[in-house]
């Protein structure tokens, strides 16, 4: 398992509708992990040229206004391998190659998708717990 204890996971959240941003990104502070906030794959793209080894998890809406979701995850695995991601949607039939999260979901949910994605405890509810 990785040992994160000392510097929580960074998560490059990217959703154009503000209220689901902001409502995911205060469940992810309020439970420890650093966020970064995209409304745009475009200004997401940005962020990680930016900060590229500071991001742990690229967390994205698969349906964002312009260039979608799963066009950012493809670039983004493709400039950098290592970045682990996770496509969130309302549609339970997608078939995608990364790991999915449905919405609605629940906080737990949520965090128990991160973990996994991380190969940490999946019990853990915080960074200072992994």
């Amino acid at each position: 398992m990785a040992d994160v204890s000392f510097n929580p996971p960074c998560i490059l959240l990217v959703e154009d509708d503000a209220i689901s941003r902001y409502a995911t990104g205060r469940i992810l502070e309020a439970h420890g992990w650093r966020v970064v906030y995209a409304c745009s794959a475009e200004e997401a793209l940005r962020r990680l040229e930016d900060r590229a080894s500071a991001i742990d998890v690229l967390l994205t809406d698969v349906h964002l206004s312009g260039r979608d979701g799963i066009d950012l995850v493809s670039s983004a695995c493709t400039d950098d391998p290592s970045l682990k991601a996770v496509l969130v949607t309302g549609y339970s039939d997608l078939a995608l190659p990364w790991p999915t999260l449905i919405k609605p979901f629940t906080d737990t949910h949520l965090l128990r998708v991160l973990h996994s994605v991380l190969g940490v405890r999946a019990d853990a509810h915080s960074p200072a717990e992994l």
